[in-house]
């Protein structure tokens, strides 16, 4: 439930009767790019094909707001969570169409084989924000070469105020691979490489929330 659906006469229908096609997201959340050339963290398309290609063009020193639709915005069918957005962090000097899209092992760590991956949700029901921050666990399988290299840049979470968890981080002059600053998160492991480590940051409304990309 949420998105645009084909009828059987062929027509696209709405399920949220009364409520605009298109709504204005904005938990509170900003992203910039500090020390890098211009990057990407591209958006995937949930619900639906989950491809990554919603550019976000992070220019050096410029905030972007993100778009972070709250727990009311979708509900996938056998779903445990709702709504939020998930995002892709690419490296520096990468193309938008490389950035935002499928890529290959053999093509380079972006798109969906980015090392980073930032997720975010508004809990109405909590007044609270969240944002998390991990290893994308493709970069970490088995056949990806990878796997072992740190990447070129960190991330952190900034958040002054009523949040928890602040020291969110990856830095990979810091970290080893698939390390996190804050308190660490375990993902699930799959058949094809190990556990993605994550941390999270909770901000209650009205607090800004920041994720900072940066060289190492």
């Amino acid at each position: 439930d949420g998105g645009l659906f084909c009828n059987a006469q062929g027509s696209l229908e709405w399920p949220r009767k009364g409520e605009p096609l298109c709504k204005d997201y904005r938990g509170g959340v900003t992203i910039v790019n500090r020390g890098l050339s211009t990057t990407y963290a591209c958006q995937t398309i949930i619900p639906g094909s989950e491809n990554m290609v919603v550019p976000n063009v992070l220019s050096p020193n410029v905030p972007v707001q993100l778009a972070i639709p709250d727990d009311t915005a979708w509900k996938a069918p056998g779903a445990p969570h709702t709504g939020g957005a998930h995002y892709y962090l690419n490296p520096p000097e990468v193309s938008k169409d490389e950035a935002c899209g499928w890529g290959s092992a053999q093509n380079g760590p972006h798109g969906n084989w980015a090392p980073y991956v930032v997720g975010s949700v508004r809990e109405i029901g909590q007044a609270k924000t969240y944002v998390m921050l991990g290893w994308n666990p493709v970069y970490l399988e088995a056949e990806s070469p990878w796997r072992q290299k740190k990447p070129s840049f960190g991330v952190r979470v900034n958040c002054h105020g009523d949040c928890t968890n602040t020291g969110c981080a990856i830095d990979p002059s810091v970290h080893d691979i698939n390390e996190v600053n804050g308190q660490q998160i375990p993902g699930e492991s799959t058949s094809k490489g190990p556990a993605n480590n994550y941390c999270m940051v909770s901000a209650s409304d009205g607090q800004e929330v920041e994720v900072e990309v940066f060289l190492r």
